[in-house]
């Protein structure tokens, strides 16, 4: 077992920004001043520099060019606000190729980005209403896989030879190998950070919602998301579809295939959106 070992690689992972938890403080209130707002974001200059160029990119598709954060901010509004800034803070650790789950640099971070766009989608459709929630749940659901990654690496032909031997979900395999699979060591890493419990809960669950102790809905919607993303082939290393997904659960939210179908479409067509994320 390699629990120690990656419980010390959780313990040394870099902290989440300061910036971010401020942002997410004010962002919280219902009454949030813009200035107020404004001020946080322009203590990093990274995040700033980052808001106003996706601003100015055609995932918005502002008609004038936003030359000042507090007009972003105006423009933006809350939740979008959010996502942009988890996201930008986010991209920083997920700079790097995970050779053991056999993904090149950038494509990891492309699923999460493709998931976490599919994941509004379905929010869309079935009138979810916590859209940052679900949204941030689903962009850091495989953040674990950057601490696993070396410990996959190393133990590449043992995974192979499960994933050929039997039919099992590739999280269980994980869990067998190292005592942790993923979606557990996200949350480990999350927790840390101090992120809300109900996301920590999402992130260990996504791949086994029916098991999740605060929001099933939420873990099943951030598998959902996921599914969609594999499905187009994004992000599809060695674990691929190698995972138990219960279409049943579609209709929990009644959404049909068709309906799947339709969100795997939009995804499609909303790629150039998702090459200006991945450039943050």
């Amino acid at each position: 077992m390699y629990i120690s070992d990656i419980v010390d690689k959780i313990k040394k992972f870099p902290p989440f920004p300061d910036v971010v938890y401020k942002l997410l403080e004010l962002l919280n209130k219902p009454d949030y001043k813009t200035e107020d707002v404004v001020k946080v974001i322009s203590l990093d200059s990274l995040l700033t520099a980052r808001i106003l160029k996706l601003c100015n990119s055609p995932v918005y598709g502002f008609r004038k060019k936003i030359t000042s954060v507090n007009r972003a901010v105006i423009l933006l509004g809350r939740n979008t606000l959010t996502n942009l800034a988890i996201s930008v803070c986010s991209s920083r650790y997920f700079d790097s190729s995970q050779e053991g789950y056999m993904l090149k640099r950038g494509e990891l971070w492309k699923n999460s980005i493709t998931s976490a766009f599919a994941s509004e989608l379905l929010a869309q459709k079935i009138g979810y209403d916590d859209t940052s929630l679900l949204f941030t749940s689903t962009l850091l659901k495989d953040i674990g896989k950057i601490i696993l990654d070396s410990f996959v690496k190393e133990k590449n032909l043992v995974l192979k030879k499960k994933l050929e031997d039997n039919c099992k979900p590739f999280n269980e395999i994980e869990k067998e190998v190292f005592g942790y699979h993923h979606g557990e060591v996200g949350a480990e890493l999350l927790e840390r950070w101090n992120f809300p419990d109900i996301i920590i809960d999402a992130v260990h669950y996504h791949h086994e919602p029916e098991k999740a102790q605060i929001d099933r809905n939420l873990a099943s919607l951030v598998q959902l998301a996921d599914y969609t993303s594999m499905v187009l082939g994004i992000g599809a290393g060695i674990d691929g579809l190698q995972y138990k997904i219960n279409l049943e659960e579609l209709s929990n939210y009644r959404l049909s295939r068709l309906d799947i179908q339709q969100i795997l479409i939009q995804l499609v067509d909303k790629i150039e959106s998702i090459e200006n994320f991945l450039s943050i």
